[in-house]
């Protein structure tokens, strides 16, 4: 397999820096958590701790209406599924190489890929036992909303 070099600003080389390998290792990192709540609970000043990006990204998660604390799942319809799957692939096949290197990065995390209506059309992570880290599941098919009544 070739190698594969990742570019990164100053910025992110910095995040990197200051949290190392402990930090990446030892789950939710309480400033970024702090800052999170913050977030959620309307404070529109973003700390240094958080990059730009992220703090953006949660913001146009709140306006879009996501809900942090409902995180059920609910399963896709086959048969839409499929045609979902079939109208993404190329979208899936290049998403899927670049957040596989981006778990290395992270060994910790998952990444999910969606489409608009959260319908997961791609997911990798790491999971962790008592050898070590192993390639989590890969799948697709279902949503990150609850199902709601009817």
């Amino acid at each position: 397999m070739p190698s594969q070099s990742a570019t990164f600003s100053v910025q992110d080389l910095g995040y990197l820096t200051a949290l190392g390998t402990v930090a990446l290792n030892s789950g939710p990192i309480p400033e970024l958590e702090q800052a999170w709540r913050a977030r959620l609970s309307g404070h529109d000043e973003r700390p240094a701790t958080v990059r730009k990006v992220i703090w953006d990204s949660w913001g146009r998660s709140i306006a879009g209406g996501v809900n942090p604390d409902d995180s059920d799942y609910r399963f896709v319809d086959p048969q839409h599924l499929a045609a979902t799957l079939a109208a993404n692939r190329v979208l899936i096949a290049a998403a899927a190489q670049v957040m596989r290197g981006l778990l290395a990065y992270n060994p910790r995390g998952h990444i999910n890929l969606t489409d608009a209506e959260g319908t997961t059309l791609y997911f990798c992570g790491l999971e962790s036992d008592a050898g070590g880290y192993a390639l989590a599941g890969v799948g697709a098919g279902h949503q990150l909303h609850r199902a709601g009544p009817g």
